[in-house]
């Protein structure tokens, strides 16, 4: 799910440097999917990883991107049963956390 990078700036107090980084809706949907893997000692970084899903959805919904959203999600479904499952387990993690995406259009491709 973090093929295709982008590039992004990355600045300092000293100076700035070109990156290569995920392409947010992929990421979002990857911190999705693999949010359930984590074992439960690491629950915290689950939650902060479904929190960060739950804002770059809300960014794209916000912006009008809804289909880069939505995209990245019949990506991830199409990659197989195991995929799927977990997918709409991640979903289901962030609508508890993030209940007002409930409404919005993502993830309404399963």
């Amino acid at each position: 799910m973090i093929a295709e990078p982008v590039q992004a700036c990355v600045f300092s107090n000293r100076a700035a440097c070109v990156v290569m980084v995920p392409a947010p809706a992929r990421l979002a949907v990857h911190n999705l999917i693999f949010c359930g893997e984590r074992p439960g000692r690491e629950r915290t970084k689950s939650a902060k990883k479904v929190l960060q899903s739950a804002s770059l959805i809300s960014y794209f919904l916000q912006d009008g991107q809804a289909a880069v959203g939505n995209l990245a999600w019949r990506e991830a479904l199409a990659r197989g049963k195991g995929w799927r499952i977990r997918a709409l387990q991640g979903k289901d993690a962030l609508l508890r956390l993030a209940p007002e995406l409930y409404e919005s259009r993502f993830g309404t491709c399963e």
